[in-house]
């Protein structure tokens, strides 16, 4: 997630941002960005990578860059972690489109180029040709 971020920030081209998310359980229950604590109870733990933009992570189809677990788990609990997994990485994916959006609006308005207190001129005022 770091490395998306300061792959945009430093201006480098992308075409996708990896996001990426853990998840577990302790005593069958699925838990997501478990602590160090919760993390050596020696529950299953995994660990999910995503790129967002080339599936739709919505529906849980953005492609899979990794998935690694290191433990066993049956085969429901398995699914449910990495269900949770994938939302988490749903909203950091949200949470990074934002925190994009919104520092291209700051350096757009430190450049001078626009004024986000400005109000935009709507649709139906522009002329059309």
């Amino acid at each position: 997630n770091a490395v998306s971020m300061a792959l945009v920030d430093a201006g480098v081209p992308v075409t996708d941002l990896v996001c990426a998310c853990t998840a577990g359980a302790i005593d069958g229950a699925s838990m997501l960005d478990m602590n160090y604590i919760e993390e050596t109870a020696q529950g299953p733990l995994l660990s999910l990578a995503v790129l967002p933009k080339t599936g739709n992570i919505s529906s849980g189809s953005g492609k899979v860059c990794l998935l690694q677990m290191e433990s066993r788990a049956p085969a429901e609990l398995f699914k449910e972690i990495v269900s949770l997994a994938t939302r988490g990485c749903k909203m950091v994916y949200e949470t990074m489109q934002a925190e994009i959006k919104d520092s291209s609006m700051t350096a757009i308005e430190n450049r001078g180029a626009f004024n986000r207190t400005t109000e935009l001129p709507s649709s139906s005022s522009t002329s059309s040709f």
